[in-house]
């Protein structure tokens, strides 16, 4: 049992198996550096978009740190006197959205917040701390194009 496209080619002369010889085996020489190209060109591309992300990763990491403790002095929570309700506050005053919050011991709390701008983001963070709370740990990340960040932190009630 042979293969009916082997038994055509049998059929052929020399002359023709050479001709179909000749032309794929160019057909593989124009084929094998457009696929390099190819695969060349799309790591090209996930590179300078990941560079991309990563710039705009540090711009957002400065826009934080620029934002720093502000050295002011420490000032009573506000909306009940809880830490929760100060930093759930400070999250509706942003535009933010809350996907989880829930207690973390007497004086903290552990909010998630759904994807949203980095910069509503950075004014919650500014908002906790001007109402008395502080930011112990904060995990940004990117969550699609833009500046769309998914926010993990933990709140407490600033000490002194």
């Amino acid at each position: 049992m042979t293969n009916p496209v082997t038994q055509w080619f049998e059929r052929r002369s020399s002359r023709e198996k050479r001709l179909i010889g000749a032309l794929v085996g160019a057909a593989v020489l124009i084929a094998a550096p457009l696929a390099a190209f190819r695969v060349a060109s799309d790591y090209r591309a996930e590179g300078e978009r990941r560079l991309q992300s990563a710039v705009a990763l540090l711009r957002d990491a400065d826009a934080l740190a620029a934002l720093g403790p502000g050295g002011e002095a420490p000032v009573a929570l506000n909306a009940g006197g809880s830490i929760q309700s100060a930093a759930t506050a400070a999250a509706s005053e942003a535009g933010l959205v809350l996907s989880r919050v829930e207690p973390a011991g007497p004086d903290a709390v552990r909010i998630s917040i759904a994807p949203a701008s980095a910069l509503g983001v950075f004014e919650w963070v500014s908002a906790v701390q001007s109402s008395g709370g502080e930011i112990t740990r904060i995990v940004l990340v990117r969550a699609g194009d833009g500046d769309l960040v998914s926010t993990d932190a933990t709140v407490t009630r600033r000490r002194g």
